[in-house]
């Protein structure tokens, strides 16, 4: 099973991230990284799983990683570099700013796109983590395979156009029949 963002998660998996994000902060605020860096680091993070859950639909999590990774560390240091080259005490800099931050920015991409893959990674293994944590504290929280074999069995009668319609009463006589205990 390929473990990635999902468009979906549980309460769990939100603890789980959140100790992730606060892990990751406090060790970079005990570090004393400078808080731009940090915040860099936040966004490549952020960026990584987002394009996960988003690009190609969420099927392609390791391609979806890589790609953002070298995106978003190419912009980052490229704009960074840039907007430090402008310092008015610098005025060299002015004139070859562009220059220095491509040069930048096609560096930290290319190191971006391995970085990506590898926080891409890491969010997988968040992810393995928060459905450990949500299996062990919640046993009966998944559905049994027999009920993932009748849903599929349904999604493809409806697909297929030969799903049976059923009326809402007789839909609802029958939930209230089996919330009752009745067989």
């Amino acid at each position: 099973m390929l473990f990635s963002v999902s468009r979906r998660f549980s309460l769990a998996t939100l603890f789980v991230f959140v100790t992730a994000y606060a892990a990751l902060l406090g060790i970079m605020w005990a570090l004393r990284v400078p808080a731009l860096i940090t915040l860099d680091a936040v966004i490549f993070v952020t960026a990584v799983g987002l394009s996960q859950a988003i690009l190609f639909g969420g099927r392609m999590p390791r391609r979806a990683s890589i790609i953002s990774g070298g995106i978003v560390a190419g912009v980052l240091a490229g704009g960074q570099s840039y907007w430090y080259l402008l310092d008015p005490n610098y005025p060299e800099g002015l004139a070859w700013a562009p220059y220095i931050a491509i040069g930048f920015a096609i560096t930290a991409a290319a190191h971006g796109l391995l970085l990506g893959y590898v926080v891409g990674a890491l969010i997988g293994l968040l992810f393995v983590w928060a459905d450990y944590l949500f299996r062990a504290l919640i046993p009966d929280s998944k559905p049994s395979d027999e009920a993932l074999a009748e849903v599929k069995r349904r999604w493809a009668e409806h697909e297929a156009g030969s799903a049976k319609a059923i009326p809402w009463e007789e839909a609802s006589r029958e939930i209230n029949r089996k919330l009752a205990g009745d067989s």
